[in-house]
């Protein structure tokens, strides 16, 4: 988050960059339970709201210098064009002027300020970000510096949003304090959360339980320090040791060009890099198809044990990111992301919580509760599953974040033209 400070005519005002944006689902009553158990989510004291067909708020913290009273930059920037059916799709860049080293990001789709759609930079940072979203179209507005080169932009100062004129009722714009503090009312705003979920009988259960599993991790580091027990380990990040999902995805597609697809008369039957491998399959059509014709042309083929099919491995090694410093994104607005990239690429998409992992097995001559406890991850992980027609490489770039990696892609042919089938892990903080 960043605080600009700005003189307009004779008066300093405050804006304020970088908050964190929620579409909410609810009416009425229900509306402003749902804000306040994301202001509790997202330890957040300051709120805006925008939009009527579609409302969502942004959120500010006091402990990052926001205070009531600053003006949301992106929303004053998202309604600069919300009387144009134009400005329901809008991408904007700006040179913020108190630091010419900085740049704001903002996308709004359907009139709505995105997630991820507000953000500050370095130049550099925010052109790639910029031109990744140009390249799919669909924009009624685009906004970026002139010498970025993107066709059917317009150069704009900041100045162009935040003058006199502009700002004269700046009121609807500004941050307000939550409802209730949430510091203070943080546990009955997480309880509304509670009770959509399964009710005031499963967040009692879910706070005995919690309270359990301190007081035993607690005392297992008592016992440990007295030599009692193993102490607890916790378990590796998995993420860091992981590719990133540009880099797997090009070197499936390098291995496939490799590979190639030619198969004779021979059917393909499916085509998957995953773990390093790239594996072209194909099997026997009719008994007009001999081993010896696909053998012919794929003399490096490996033939099933009955003889109806044969495969062909590739390597597909991509190096892991190694980035332990990695911060992870909240589980609460990655789902918002991840479906709107859906909508506006054309995606279909399937998000699914992964399944909690069982708890280790006693090994061999191990005396039953003498392995070592394991901490609970500080992570979830969300299984992402996109069936597009996007190369793979560049609906990588698209879904990209931190903690998204993918673990397997699939290439199918339909109707003539190949699709593709992207299976990844999400790592968020829950």
């Amino acid at each position: 988050m960043r605080i600009i400070e700005l003189n307009v005519g004779k008066k300093k005002i405050e804006l304020v960059a970088g908050l964190v944006w929620h579409l909410l689902q609810d009416a009425g009553s229900g509306r402003a339970k749902e804000a306040l158990a994301y202001a509790a989510q997202t330890e957040s004291d300051l709120k805006v709201m925008r939009g009527t067909e579609s409302p969502h708020i942004g959120f500010a913290k006091k402990s990052e210098g926001a205070k009531a009273g600053q003006i949301a930059a992106a929303a004053v920037i998202a309604d600069a064009f919300s009387d144009d059916s134009a400005g329901q799709h809008m991408l904007v860049a700006l040179q913020l002027p108190d630091d010419p080293g900085t740049y704001m990001f903002v996308s709004v789709v359907r009139g709505v300020i995105l997630a991820d759609g507000d953000v500050l930079g370095s130049r550099d940072e925010i052109r790639v970000r910029f031109v990744e979203a140009v390249t799919f179209g669909g924009w009624g507005v685009i906004i970026c510096p002139g010498d970025w080169g993107i066709p059917n932009s317009d150069d704009k100062e900041f100045s162009h949003f935040f003058n006199e004129k502009t700002l004269k009722a700046p009121s609807k714009w500004a941050l307000r304090e939550t409802t209730i503090a949430w510091r203070k009312y943080v546990a009955p705003a997480i309880v509304i959360a509670a009770v959509a979920l399964g009710g005031t009988y499963g967040w009692k259960t879910w706070s005995q339980k919690k309270a359990a599993a301190a007081a035993a991790l607690r005392l297992q580091q008592e016992e440990a320090a007295r030599g009692q027990r193993v102490a607890p380990t916790a378990p590796p990040k998995p993420w860091p040791l992981m590719p990133a999902p540009v880099l797997f995805a090009t070197a499936c597609e390098d291995a496939l060009t490799r590979a190639g697809l030619s198969g004779g008369n021979w059917v393909r039957s499916s085509i998957n890099c995953e773990g390093g491998t790239l594996t072209v399959s194909w099997q026997r059509p009719n008994e007009r198809a001999w081993i010896s014709h696909l053998a012919a042309v794929r003399p490096d083929a490996t033939f099933t044990a009955d003889g109806q099919g044969a495969s062909v491995t590739g390597t597909a090694y991509a190096p892991p990111s190694n980035d332990f410093a990695e911060v992870l994104p909240p589980q609460h607005s990655t789902r918002l992301r991840f479906l709107d990239l859906a909508s506006r690429y054309g995606m279909a998409l399937r998000i699914d919580a992964a399944p909690a992992p069982s708890a280790p097995p006693t090994l061999p001559g191990q005396a039953a509760g003498t392995a070592a406890p394991v901490i609970p991850p500080s992570w979830a992980e969300l299984n992402v599953v996109v069936n597009t027609n996007i190369d793979p490489a560049q609906a990588a770039g698209v879904l990209n974040m931190p903690g998204f990696r993918l673990k397997k892609i699939s290439y199918v042919y339909d109707a003539g033209a190949m699709q593709y089938q992207l299976y990844g892990v999400q790592y968020v903080q829950p």
